[in-house]
């Protein structure tokens, strides 16, 4: 388990954090990955994670008319989920 501090963040709609770990020795290889993630918002549609691999692997976290829907694709694994 990884005890980073959190931090905050406010975003306008067209803004967004980007975190490149494609480079040669920065990638992460773990036998279990946990991530937490906290949002408020006021809107009902948008993206809120989006985090994709070099080989077509992908994570889609996005909120559409106020539900939550993940979109998970790790090659072999595939799943698409909706929370109301």
């Amino acid at each position: 388990m990884c005890f980073l501090d959190a931090e905050a963040a406010t975003f306008d709609g067209s803004s967004r954090i980007t975190y490149d770990i494609s480079g040669e020795m920065q990638f992460v290889q773990t036998p279990e990955d946990y991530v937490r993630l906290r949002f408020k918002t006021n809107q009902a549609d948008g993206l809120l994670f989006f985090a994709d691999g070099n080989q077509g692997d992908y994570i889609i976290l996005e909120m559409i008319r106020g539900s939550l829907f993940l979109n998970l694709d790790l090659g072999q694994l595939q799943m698409f989920s909706s929370v109301a």
